[in-house]
C-alpha cells in the first residue's frame, strides 16, 4: 500500500511481484463527494504500469483491463448501495 489517506477519501496500492524494471503497476482508488448532493459520490480509480512488460501488457490485454475495471466499480456499487439499505 503506497497511499491510505482518510482525509482525501485515497487508496494506492503497488504490485510487487515482478522486479519494478519489468513491470511495476500501481492502482488508485478515491471515493469523493459530489458537492450540493448529499449522500452522493463520485468513484474515481486508475491504474499506471512501467517497465519493459507494461508494453506488452497494454498491447495485449488492454481490453481485459478495461473490462476488469469495470467490473470492479459495478461490484463496489452493488456492495454499497446493498449496505445503504
Amino acid at each position: 500500500m503506497t497511499c491510505l489517506d482518510s482525509e482525501t477519501k485515497t487508496i494506492a496500492e503497488c504490485a510487487t511481484q515482478y522486479p519494478r524494471w519489468l513491470l511495476k503497476s500501481e492502482r488508485v482508488l478515491q471515493v469523493l463527494p459530489v458537492e450540493g448532493h448529499k449522500g452522493i459520490c463520485e468513484f474515481r480509480s486508475w491504474a499506471t504500469y512501467e517497465g519493459i512488460a507494461a508494453y506488452f501488457l497494454l498491447l495485449t490485454a488492454k481490453e481485459e483491463l478495461d473490462v476488469s475495471q469495470r467490473q470492479f466499480a459495478d461490484e463496489l456499487r452493488t456492495f454499497v448501495e446493498g449496505r445503504s439499505h
